[in-house]
Order: C-alpha cells, then sequence, then structure tokens
C-alpha cells in the first residue's frame, strides 16, 4: 500500500490565477478565441455598424488600425488581463461578431463587457453570446461583478443586457466622446448571484 505524505491530505486543488479564452459552443453560434488576423472582418462588422449604433472607437478607421489594436489587445491574453472572442456562425461559419472582457481586475474579481454583432444589436445571437460569456467568466470563479457600460440612447445593447440579467445602475452623464459629442452613458452589472448557470446552451 502507497504512503500517503502529509502535505497531501492537505493539498488543495489549483484554481486558475488568470481569465483563459476557452471555446464557447451555443445553439446558434460558436464562440473562438479572437486573433489578429480577425482584423479584416472586425473592421468590416465595425464599417457596417458606424451608422447604425453607438460606439468609441474613433481611432480605428482602417483594416491597419484593428490589426494594431488587436495585436495589443490579444497580447494581454497571456497575462489573463482581457480575453476577447470572436462570434462565429454555426451555420454559416462566418464571422458575425466581436465580444470581449477588456479588462478584468484580479483583486477587485470584477471586469468588464463589450460587444458588437455584423447584423447590429437587434441580431438575437448577442444574446446567446452575452450568456454565454457571464456563465464562463462566472463559472471561474475568478470574478463575482462583470459590469458593461452603453450609450444612454443605445436602445438595442440595453435589451440585450437586460435580456441577460444585467442590473440598470445610474447613468454617467456626458461621460464619452465619440462623433465629436458629448454622450450620456448608462452603467448596467450583474453580479455572480444573480446568475443561474443555465443547463440550455
Amino acid at each position: 500500500m502507497p504512503k500517503i505524505k502529509i502535505k497531501d491530505l492537505f493539498a488543495k486543488k489549483r484554481k486558475p490565477k488568470k481569465l483563459l479564452s476557452s471555446k464557447l459552443v451555443g445553439k446558434k453560434i460558436t464562440l473562438r478565441k479572437l486573433k489578429v488576423t480577425d482584423a479584416l472582418y472586425a473592421h468590416d462588422t465595425y464599417e457596417d455598424l458606424k451608422n447604425t449604433m453607438y460606439n468609441k472607437f474613433n481611432s480605428l478607421n482602417s483594416v491597419d488600425d484593428f490589426t494594431m489594436y488587436l495585436m495589443d489587445y490579444t497580447s494581454r491574453y497571456e497575462t489573463g488581463e482581457s480575453v476577447g472572442w470572436a462570434i462565429i456562425s454555426n451555420k454559416t461559419n462566418e464571422f458575425i461578431g466581436v465580444i470581449q472582457i477588456p479588462n478584468f481586475y484580479a483583486l477587485e474579481k470584477n471586469c468588464t463587457l463589450s460587444f458588437y454583432t455584423v447584423k447590429g444589436l437587434k441580431d438575437p445571437y448577442i444574446v446567446e453570446s452575452i450568456k454565454l460569456v457571464i456563465e464562463y467568466i462566472f463559472s471561474s470563479k475568478l470574478v463575482h461583478r462583470i459590469q458593461c457600460k452603453i450609450d444612454a440612447e443605445d436602445s438595442f445593447s440595453e435589451i440585450a443586457l437586460i435580456k441577460t440579467g444585467f442590473v440598470y445602475e445610474g447613468t454617467q452623464r456626458q461621460y464619452a466622446v465619440y462623433g465629436d459629442k458629448y454622450h450620456d452613458v448608462k452603467v448596467y452589472s450583474i453580479l455572480e448571484e444573480e446568475i443561474v448557470l443555465s443547463e440550455e446552451k
């Protein structure tokens, strides 16, 4: 019979210390790790939405801009400061959007969320994408709170957040500047205890 060492009796299971971009599969979409080579698709998606959604990416006007942005952004995956996914249609295998955790604060156990899709924020796929990400992030046990800031007039994002369980916290007046104008920003958040991890994906 093998001898049991004392230290083995008190050994703790190793837990991840940083967020990881695991592949997430839903009914209609698959979320895979966002890569620098997605710059062309990300740019085209963004360009399609410029006139129909509120955003603050004023500096991302070309594929090269997006390439540099994604090089910087994806490099942060290694440290676990952020994670991001390309939203892929299960039916057509097309790139249809981006969903990200651009900032993760390990000490406070909170993070931020951002998203957009090629079909616009009316697209029901974004609701499934948000659900997959928040369930995955909370299951890591590294995050207690997820926050999302949206333009105060962006009703489509607001509906998507409400449908996925986010709670309105308040409005930051003239918080953001884009389109050469000041914009009010609404803050939504969801806490770990407010979500029931669904069995239905």
